[in-house]
């Protein structure tokens, strides 16, 4: 008995409709899975610049309060546009022959610490309502 190809009652593959039915499938599932890549990259970019605006801000409050502390002379004038926080500071600081910024040795004078030949001024801004 010869077998004959067109009288198979089994079929190994799919048909058109199942095909196509896969297919629109995993196009909505590869569309979810890129949609959901794109948030996730742009939800970690604002997170990342959060982070690094938080840390900028603290940074500066810490140099603030250093130079607070530090202050010979504290003024605060309120302008149009905000107010200005104005320090005087010594000049605690010297450059040495590398260009490095070394600690200036105090010389006591009358029983005051003097740093340098003339105090620094040191100004911050705070413009209208921003924090």
């Amino acid at each position: 008995m010869r077998f004959h190809p067109s009288l198979r009652t089994g079929s190994a593959g799919f048909t058109l409709v199942e095909l196509l039915i896969a297919t629109g499938i995993s196009g909505v599932i590869g569309a979810a899975l890129l949609t959901g890549s794109v948030i996730m990259q742009k939800s970690f970019a604002a997170s990342r610049h959060h982070i690094d605006a938080q840390a900028e801000q603290l940074r500066l409050i810490d140099y603030m309060g250093l130079d607070l502390r530090r202050a010979l002379k504290v003024t605060v004038t309120a302008t149009s546009t905000g107010s200005q926080l104005a320090l005087t500071i010594p000049d605690y600081y010297t450059v040495d022959s590398n260009g490095r910024a070394v600690p200036r040795d105090p010389v006591i004078s009358s029983g005051t610490a003097v740093y340098g030949t003339a105090p620094i001024a040191v100004s911050y801004f705070k413009r209208g309502s921003e924090i």
